[in-house]
């Protein structure tokens, strides 16, 4: 059984959690801090860049779960398919905004929407969304999706899904998480 997580860990956590709820220019670092239960102290020993450091921490964390949620449809599908892959991200994204009120979005995009970002911060961004479409196209290569459509298909799921998620907050509804996933399931069953 894996004990509580460190207090670097939990800052990290604790920052996608501010960025999905108040983006980037939002993020008041003693507030994660003390949202991770970890002394100050910590903060500055663990991201030494400050809030850049952590910024780019907490987007690679966020594109990592992503991969990884995609990876566990795969692993976890008897049959994966791409209708069943587009049910298996939006139906997660559906239950965390609704465990929280539909008041949280995607940490990438506002961490990206948000400011000037340094370099590194905006790299990093990049890096974690096409990581995920790669890891949506690679799905969709071994379910014998067309390079091309699958590259496509890949691209239309993640603007889709941001797209979604901003007008779930605006409305605080996660309809249009529905309405999106309804006709991306009829996109990815049409022949190529």
């Amino acid at each position: 059984m894996a004990g509580r997580p460190g207090p670097r860990d939990r800052i990290v956590r604790s920052g996608v959690r501010h960025l999905r709820e108040h983006g980037a220019d939002g993020m008041a670092l003693r507030s994660v801090v003390a949202d991770a239960d970890a002394p100050w102290g910590s903060f500055t020993h663990y991201f030494p860049s400050g809030k850049d450091q952590l910024l780019t921490e907490a987007v690679t964390w966020s594109g990592q779960f992503a991969v990884h949620q995609v990876g566990d449809y795969l692993a976890r599908s008897r049959k994966p398919d791409p209708q069943g892959l587009v049910d298996a991200v939006f139906s997660w994204w559906i239950a965390d905004l609704e465990r929280d009120g539909v008041t949280s979005g995607c940490p990438v995009a506002g961490t990206v929407a948000d400011g000037q970002l340094a370099g590194v911060v905006r790299e990093a961004c990049r890096v974690a969304l096409t990581d995920w479409q790669d890891a949506i196209r690679l799905a969709l290569r071994e379910m014998h999706v067309p390079p091309a459509r699958a590259r496509e298909c890949a691209t239309m799921l993640i603007a889709a899904l941001e797209g979604a998620l901003v007008l779930a907050r605006a409305e605080g509804s996660t309809e249009p998480l529905r309405a999106v996933r309804r006709q991306l399931r009829r996109l990815f069953a049409a022949p190529a």
